[in-house]
């Protein structure tokens, strides 16, 4: 595939990133604003239970692109979504042994930034699929 295009498809993977990091900081905040700074912390952990292993399997679906790549680019896929549930599990695990947290508030966290996959190509997206700007 061309530079320019795959480029494109990184730069636009980028954005779902970020989309998905300032969902979590402003879920955070609100925790924080409705509730106590335990809870604004936990909902903020569980956020970023979700976003570190997401930002990896990007990274690691994204490390090739077009036709040419295409068994490449499925391989990709799956060691991504590998290390996503991988990492997932070891976040969880290490978070409720370690971390002095409030349980609920930290599945809530995780579970609501998961829907920023869904939401993130709403707001992202203009009426042909494609991010505005790219």
């Amino acid at each position: 595939m061309s530079g320019s295009l795959s480029t494109g498809i990184r730069k636009k993977a980028l954005y779902f990133v970020a989309f998905q990091t300032c969902f979590v900081g402003l879920l955070s905040l609100k925790s924080g604003f409705f509730f106590d700074q335990e809870v604004a912390r936990s909902v903020l952990i569980g956020g970023v239970v979700y976003l570190i292993p997401s930002a990896v399997f990007t990274a690691m679906a994204f490390l090739f692109v077009g036709a040419r790549a295409r068994r490449l680019v499925v391989v990709s896929f799956f060691v991504g979504e590998f290390f996503k549930m991988f990492l997932t599990a070891l976040l969880f695990t290490l978070v409720f042994v370690y971390l002095d947290i409030v349980a609920p508030a930290v599945l809530i966290g995780y579970v609501l930034s998961t829907f920023t996959q869904w939401t993130a190509s709403i707001f992202l997206s203009n009426k042909n699929g494609m991010i505005n700007g790219c």
